[in-house]
């Protein structure tokens, strides 16, 4: 059987290997916006391009075409096929490339443009009985989560690790819905067409799953119908774009839905096709999704607008339980199954809405919940059973106010539209599989009036026990009795006042779950009737398990404490069960302990040093409160009074002791000891400073007390013998603190006491202020004395003291940064001076907040920051201006929340300014070489404006731009060398603006005129002359010809002259705007080509990963044999200060660099030792006293155990030996190269020192003096070596090399006119590696696979871009024909007109 179209081709059937017929279906996009079905039945393996067209065109002949007139196809030009991978079919269609299950989309191309919509693309007609079935009330919040309740359902197909993302945007014209779900094609199975067809939702076959299962049934396939789509979207708006994308495919597919179209088509046929189109996706959708699947729903011209915040509160509601999900096997941890965004905010941060407001006034306690399963008897079917969860929360009184009354307060004052009272607010809300059900608002629930349905049994669970109706009713009054006990109160139980933080960073130092994405933090709990407020001492008894740094601990001993925070996880408001208490050491100063701070995008718990415990420790009695605590800085007691009590006596304060509980027994001794802060007595770093024995006493009639004085500071005087000698009866004392001989402070007229005996002088309260702590700066240990008036002196003794709180700051920089600060400028010389309100240099390690506008952190640390040992916030090279010009920058320096510092900075002032633009222009001609500079305030040119973060854009409505054309600016100065004009007269306007720095922009208006031929007359002549028309702007572009004087027969001549000059321009443009095309389109094919040349080297001479390179590299020196390389390498025998080999230390980006810096350096040089000091080097050999080298000591030795002994010299490079590169590094790059002049001549690749790429361990390498590899061995050995891409580029830079150079292509140049020729392969080479690849740890095939593909997507690029360009490139042949042909015209018509009036006869042809 022979292929339609063809008798060449044919079909030769077996009759003992008989197969199936294939059927082929295609789907043909036509270039002028309309597209056909094609059908063909066992085609053979392929078929000439030209009978499958003719099989298109038989179709077209066949299907009638609605609408108007469209323009025709140019079935004799260049016509060939598409695939949607942009593979061209030009020759033959091998029918292997298609399916036969699916039906396969083919565009059509002739040449003559491009569309992206194409009409009756897709059939969205829906079976008759479903039409039947449409609902009669549809409200525009229903048809809105119709189309939510899609999206959701398509994110419940993706895989773990995708992004689950439903982001709707809405203003008063439209309303985007976007979701990261499977997406959708053109293929059967998963069809874009399926969204718009009643019945056919791609998730109707998961239906079953959303039946029966099990609690807290989230599953959400919701679909009882189908509608969702095509009715929804109608419902809101009356135009909707769909647009799609599945992971397999690599386009787009869109769908257009019009509801007027539709309303047109709905005729008794019930046939409704409407309009799609495929394209490529964009950057925003690619970042949205990363795993490259999703849809996007655009509805336009809405019904009805519902605002924003409306929407956002009406979402939350219906969707609360995939946007704060907490019942996960009974855990409270709160878990995000779905991130929400409506109009950029995330639902997960609404609080306003009637769900989470209802959530938070709910008790903290445990819900009732049952599990009920409904099943019928009747039937035998899988969906004979149905599954339900009812859970009931309490609602307590709170200060004597029902927290239902303070719910519609609530919703009231955000006007959610509520309008019931206490009587009659919903105590019930419904939810299907997950989704609230927003009609449904029950008033009380009846399950307490069991109703008997025939066919029907339910069956209640609670906790996993089948409870009857006796026993249900039992245990939900025994639950709301507790609830009543526990959480009624009259008065405020705690702190309601909370700061919410998202997604903490230190979820495993604050003990919570890793899932948790949202704590809220509170000052007080209350519990147990009793308020614990920040501040309160805690005595933790040993047992409790808390989270210490490292991990979870159990205390094995009294742990005294300060509570500072309780955190709760979620944002329900439920601190019970998992809230943890933060507290900190009593030994620890607020400075150490934890810290609410203000972050980057939100606040922060900064733990430090303090540690986090259950809240049930202080329900188990196992954290009891502290009646007084010692601080730092106040007033100690003079006595502590201690008794003994038996163990069920609990009370610990004196004023409520019962005598007789108190133990007397005059044999028992208390001994207390003063320990030196920070720590107890089994502190390692703890000095005992008192310690005092007592014995029982009796005081105001009661016995049994242990009471022991307490002093702060006492001094006792001593003979040599160790006799006390008594003080004089003195009042004052002075004391000094020095630093060895040096005075640092003295306290003069300090009030002492002195003991009975006069043996003790107390001294009580002293203050002393000095700026002189920098001398013992910092350890601030220094000695103390005590003079007495009688000028008696104590012995020294050791003391520390501490510099105050930061107070003020000098900010250090250069003269002239507020006059040098550009956008886009890494600030070097930023250098904050901190000092304590004495003057002294605060303590190293305080932290300080900085908060900065304009200004961005390069380090990306955030805005805390330490001082360091010197006194200073070194933020140098770390600050990035990102503001524009002329405008400001501030940095300011928070202590906590109170502001220390301030400093604005005027941002340079620039002015953009187009120079040589013409007053007016003629229409259908070119603007040409238009300069823009960039001038600063004093008019000057800015030569900085230079490079290729430099460029200029230009927008305009009127003109037709080059999509993306970028113009380089030169040292402050762009040239844009033409600018295509508009046809038609009239004003043109196009703003230039900076590319990177939109701020800095120009406005240019230009007036555009016709030129055309008029008769006009002259003075002394009857008859008319040709001339042009008078413009108000000159034109140098235009030259008008001499008077020309015209015989009335020539009047029509001239007519036909003009007619042809106006072609002539039409074609010129025309030709201008192709060229344009074929130099944009040839200049980004040849950068593709150079990529993927380099993509293909990459690939194909890398080892794979940097390790992978790098064994290869030390393979390569373990060959050689009998160096110290070898040795090195072979017995890993790297000491202290010894960094390794030459040849390992560093990576180069492709091979012909490694090669020719190999050659370069010598195998001597590649072979060297690198140490970090003299002293390791001397640890490589030593010798004996005639000079000879000791073999049996170092790298000797080890050579000698290898049996191949080191018998040649070899080099060994000391780093702090070496004079280091001193001059700048640019600091904004990982690799810090060395700031080089740069030579601006042909092909030069770069310095060689810089196109050395060292990994993360290399980098962290450097001397004594801070100098890292790269200023020291690297510059030592290639100083600056420039890399040319050839020998010429390099022949004609010699007057510019200091140190050599090389070629990528074999040239050498040594010095001054030393020259390497010849040619080598060295053995030992830098490793390849490249530099996206440093970081690439073991396994990098995912990197080189993603390596491939882009390659792979390169060359399809390149294969389009030749045949656009080939396109172009005939489409300006033809216009170049045509423009000679009417030039010619021209010419004979202007050789007739230009000769004497009488002259002959002449003919002209129009």
């Amino acid at each position: 059987m022979a292929s339609r179209g063809s008798g060449k081709w044919a079909l030769v059937e077996h009759r003992h290997h008989s197969r199936a017929s294939r059927v082929y279906r295609f789907q043909i996009l036509l270039p002028n916006g309309t597209s056909t079905g094609l059908t063909l039945k066992d085609p053979g393996e392929e078929m000439p391009l030209h009978d499958f067209l003719n099989h298109i065109r038989t179709e077209l002949e066949n299907v009638p075409m609605d609408g108007g007139e469209r323009r025709g196809i140019d079935w004799s030009g260049d016509v060939y096929l598409e695939d949607l991978l942009d593979r061209k079919i030009d020759k033959k269609v091998q029918f292997s490339d298609f399916a036969t299950k699916n039906t396969n989309i083919l565009r059509l191309q002739d040449g003559e443009g491009f569309v992206r919509t194409f009409e009756n693309m897709w059939d969205l007609t829906p079976p008759t009985e479903l039409l039947q079935e449409l609902p009669a009330e549809y409200s525009t919040e229903s048809a809105l989560a119709d189309l939510v309740d899609n999206s959701l359902q398509a994110l419940w197909s993706n895989d773990k690790k995708d992004r689950k993302l439903i982001r709707i945007t809405i203003d008063q014209e439209k309303i985007v819905i976007f979701d990261t779900g499977r997406g959708m094609d053109g293929s059967d199975e998963n069809s874009i067409s399926k969204w718009g067809t009643i019945g056919s939702s791609n998730h109707r076959v998961f239906r079953a799953k959303g039946i029966g299962g099990e609690a807290p049934y989230l599953v959400p396939f919701f679909g009882m119908f189908g509608y969702g789509g095509t009715i929804a979207s109608m419902h809101l708006g009356r135009r909707a774009i769909v647009s799609s994308k599945t992971k397999e495919s690599r386009k787009v597919f869109t769908l257009h839905l019009s509801r007027e179209a539709l309303l047109e088509k709905s005729s008794s046929k019930l046939s409704w096709k409407t309009a799609g189109g495929i394209r490529d996706p964009s950057k925003e959708e690619l970042t949205l999704s990363p795993h490259q699947s999703f849809t996007q729903v655009e509805i336009q011209g809405l019904n009805r607008y519902l605002g924003a915040a409306k929407l956002q509160r009406f979402l939350k509601d219906i969707y609360f339980p995939y946007i704060q999900y907490d019942e996960d096997n009974g855990s409270m941890n709160t878990r995000r199954l779905v991130q929400f965004e409506v109009n950029g905010v995330d639902l997960a941060e609404i609080l306003e809405n009637e769900v989470t407001i209802t959530n938070l006034h709910s008790c903290a306690g445990p819900d009732f919940i049952l599990d009920v399963t409904f099943s019928c008897t009747s039937t035998t079917s899988a969906n004979s059973q149905a599954h339900a969860r009812v859970k009931c929360v309490y609602f307590p009184i709170v200060k004597g106010k029902e927290s239902i009354d303070s719910i519609l307060e609530m919703l009231r004052e955000n006007a959610s539209g509520v309008k019931e009272n206490f009587d009659k607010f919903s105590r019930v809300s419904i939810r299907r599989l997950g989704r609230l059900l927003p009609d449904a608002r029950w008033g009380p629930l009846p399950f307490m009036e069991p109703k008997q349905i025939e066919d029907v049994n339910v069956d209640v669970h609670r906790v996993g026990r089948s409870l009857s109706c006796t026993q249900l009713e039992k245990q939900y009054h025994n639950w709301i009795n507790n609830m009543h006990v526990k959480y009624d109160v009259e008065i405020d139980g705690g702190d309601n006042d909370h700061t919410v933080i998202i997604n903490p960073s230190n979820k495993e130092r604050l003990g919570i779950s890793e899932d948790v994405e949202v704590i809220r933090v509170y000052t007080s709990v209350s519990r147990k009737g009793k308020t614990w407020k920040r501040g309160d001492h805690l005595k933790i008894q040993p047992g409790v398990v808390a989270r210490m740094k490292s991990n979870f601990h159990s205390l094995k001993s009294i742990f005294y404490a300060t509570l500072e925070y309780v955190v709760g996880e979620g944002l329900a408001g439920d601190i019970c069960g998992e809230a943890r208490l933060i507290c900190r050491s009593i030994e620890c100063s607020d400075n150490q302990g934890c810290l609410l701070e203000e972050g980057p995008d939100s606040m922060r718990l900064n733990i430090q040093e303090s540690v986090s415990f259950p809240i049930s420790m202080i329900d188990n009695d196992k954290g009891l409160p502290i009646e007084q605590v010692i601080m730092a800085g106040y007033k100690n007691p003079h006595e502590f009074i201690a008794v003994i009590l038996p163990q069920p006596a609990t009370t610990c304060s004196t004023s409520l002791l019962d005598k007789r509980y108190i133990l007397k027994d005059d044999e028992i001794e208390m001994e207390m000891e003063i320990n030196h802060l920070p720590g107890s007595k089994d502190h390692l770093r703890a000095n005992r400073i008192y310690r005092k024995l007592k014995k029982p006493s009796s005081r105001d009639s009661i016995n049994g007390l242990l009471g022991i004085p307490v002093r702060c500071l006492a001094a006792r005087s001593h003979d040599l013998y160790g006799n006390g000698i008594p003080f004089l009866d003195v009042h004052k004392a002075v004391i000094t603190i020095l630093d060895g001989d040096d005075f640092l402070a003295q306290v003069e007229d300090i009030e002492v006491e002195l003991s009975s005996d006069s043996l003790t002088l107390n001294i009580r309260d002293f203050l002393f202020k000095t700026s002189k702590l920098d001398i013992i700066r910092p350890k601030y240990e220094a000695m103390l004395k005590i003079s007495l008036s009688d000028n008696e002196f104590s012995h020294p003794c050791p003391c520390k003291v501490m510099p105050g709180f930061p107070s003020t700051i000098n900010m250090d920089m250069s003269l002239a940064w507020e006059k040098n600060l550009t956008p886009g400028e890494v600030i070097d010389d930023a250098l904050l001076e901190v000092f304590d309100h004495c003057g002294n240099h605060v303590e190293e390690g305080t932290e300080l907040i900085v908060r900065i506008i304009g200004l961005s952190f390069v380090d990306k640390h955030g805005p805390v920051r330490k001082v360091n040992s010197e006194g200073f916030v070194d933020l140098r090279g770390l600050l990035r201006v990102i503001n524009g010009f002329g405008s400001q920058a501030c940095l300011k320096i928070f202590r906590h929340k109170k502001e220390i510092f301030a400093r604005t900075f005027q941002i340079a002032i620039r002015n953009l300014k187009a120079v040589k633009v013409p007053q007016s222009c003629q229409a259908g001609t070119l603007l040409e070489n238009i300069i823009f500079e960039v001038s600063d305030s004093d008019g000057l040119i800015d030569e900085s404006i230079h490079g290729p973060l430099h460029t200029l854009s230009i927008r305009s409505n009127e003109l037709k731009l080059v999509e993306g054309a970028q113009y380089a600016f030169e040292r402050g100065r762009c040239i844009v060398s033409h600018v295509p004009v508009p046809r038609e007269p009239g004003r043109v306007t196009f703003v230039a603006y900076h590319t990177h720095f939109s701020d800095l922009e120009t406005t240019i208006q230009i007036p555009v005129y016709t030129l055309d031929l008029v008769p006009v007359k002259g003075e002394n002549e009857s008859e008319p002359i040709c001339s042009y028309p008078t413009s108000s702007g000159s034109s140098q572009n235009t030259i008008p010809p001499s008077q020309l004087v015209l015989s009335q027969s020539n009047s029509l001549a001239a007519n036909i002259m003009g007619k042809f000059s106006d072609e002539i321009r039409e074609i010129d443009a025309e030709i201008c705007s192709q060229e344009v095309l074929i130099k944009a389109f040839d200049s980004r094919k040849r950068a593709l080509e150079n990529d993927i040349v380099d993509l293909q080297d990459e690939i194909s001479h890398t080892a794979g990963s940097a390790s992978g390179a790098k064994e290869l590299t030390r393979h390569k020196i373990e060959e050689n044999v009998g160096t110290a390389a070898a040795v090195l390498c072979s017995r890993q025998w790297f000491r202290d200060d010894v960094v390794g080999i030459v040849a390992l230390l560093g990576t180069v980006a492709d091979r012909k660099m490694s090669m020719m810096l190999s050659v370069y350096l010598g195998e001597d040089n590649m072979l060297a030792v690198v140490c970090k000091t003299l002293a390791a080097a001397n640890y490589f050999e030593k010798y004996d006293a005639d000079g000879s080298v000791d073999v049996h000591f170092g790298i000797h030795q080890e050579a000698a155990n290898l049996g191949v002994p080191i018998r040649k010299r070899f080099p060994i490079i000391c780093l702090d030996a070496i004079r280091p590169y001193t001059g700048g590094l640019h600091l904004h790059t990982k690799q810090k190269p060395l700031a080089l002049p740069f030579p601006h001549s042909k092909g030069f690749k770069g310095f060689a020192v810089n196109m050395i790429n060292l990994s993360p361990e290399s980098l962290k390498i450097s001397t004594k003096n801070g100098y890292g590899l790269r200023e020291t061995l690297f510059y030592r050995l290639f100083g600056e070596l420039q890399v040319y891409e050839t020998r010429d580029d390099m022949w004609q830079a010699i007057p510019h090399l200091k140190n050599g150079a090389v070629s990528l292509d074999g040239g050498i140049i040594k010095g001054d006119g030393l020259l390497i020729l010849g040619y080598s392969d060295p053995e030992v080479t830098f490793p390849v590696v490249p530099r996206a690849a440093l970081d690439v740890e073991e396994d990098d095939s995912e990197y080189v696979c993603t390596r491939i593909k882009t390659m792979h997507a390169q060359m399809d690029v390149v294969k389009t871009l030749e045949n656009r360009i080939k396109a172009a490139e005939e489409q300006r042949q033809k216009l170049v024909m045509e423009r000679n042909e009417k030039k010619r015209k021209f010419d004979e018509i202007s050789e007739v007109l230009s000769q004497p009036s009488g002259s002959g006869d002449h003919q002209l042809y129009q």
